[in-house]
C-alpha cells in the first residue's frame, strides 16, 4: 500500500506512507484471516476493505479491519444483527494488527456506478478473489485515505 495508490490523490501526500495487507480466505469461504501492517502513517483513524468495479476507481467499504472513529454509515446486511465493533486502529511508527473477518463483519453494499454489489459474503469472498477490492488506511490529515493497496489474488 501506499499514497501513490490513493484515488483521488490525498490532500496532504505520504509519500514514506507504505503498508500490506494479507487476507488468506478459510477453505470453506467462512471466514477471512487478515494481517495488516502499515509504518511511516501518523493518527491513524481507520482501516478497512472496499469493493470496486477498476482499481482506478473509489468505491464503498465493505469490511472494517481496525477503526477509531466507530462504523459511520455502514450497516449490516439485511436480516443480520450489528456489526461487531472493529478493533481499535493502533498508533505507532510501525504497525501490525491480525484478525478474523466473518459474514457478521460485513457491511452489505447494492450496485453503484463504481462498484459491484455485495449482499453476501460469498460475494465479498468472490469480489476479492477478482481483485476488485482495496484496502485503504485513514488518518487525519487524509480523511479519504493515506495509504492503499489493490486486492490481488493469490
Amino acid at each position: 500500500m501506499s499514497a501513490a495508490n490513493e484515488v483521488p490523490a490525498p490532500p496532504v501526500p505520504n509519500p514514506a506512507g507504505n503498508g500490506t495487507a494479507v487476507l488468506t480466505i478459510s477453505d470453506d469461504e467462512q471466514s477471512i484471516n487478515y494481517t495488516l501492517t502499515y509504518a511511516a502513517v501518523n493518527n491513524v483513524t481507520q482501516a478497512h476493505i472496499h469493493v470496486v468495479n477498476s482499481p482506478s476507481l473509489s468505491g464503498p467499504i465493505i469490511l472494517f479491519l481496525c477503526t477509531n472513529v466507530g462504523l459511520g454509515t455502514n450497516v449490516p446486511c439485511a436480516g443480520a444483527g450489528p456489526i461487531p465493533t472493529p478493533q481499535p486502529c493502533p498508533q505507532g511508527s510501525s504497525v501490525t494488527i491480525s484478525g478474523t473477518l466473518t459474514a457478521a463483519d460485513l457491511s452489505c453494499k447494492d450496485a453503484t456506478p463504481t462498484s459491484p454489489a455485495v449482499l453476501s459474503f460469498a460475494d465479498a469472498i468472490a469480489q476479492i478473489k477478482a481483485g476488485n477490492t482495496y484496502t485503504n488506511v485513514h488518518n487525519i490529515p487524509n480523511t479519504g485515505g493515506d495509504i492503499r493497496g489493490t486486492g490481488v489474488p493469490q
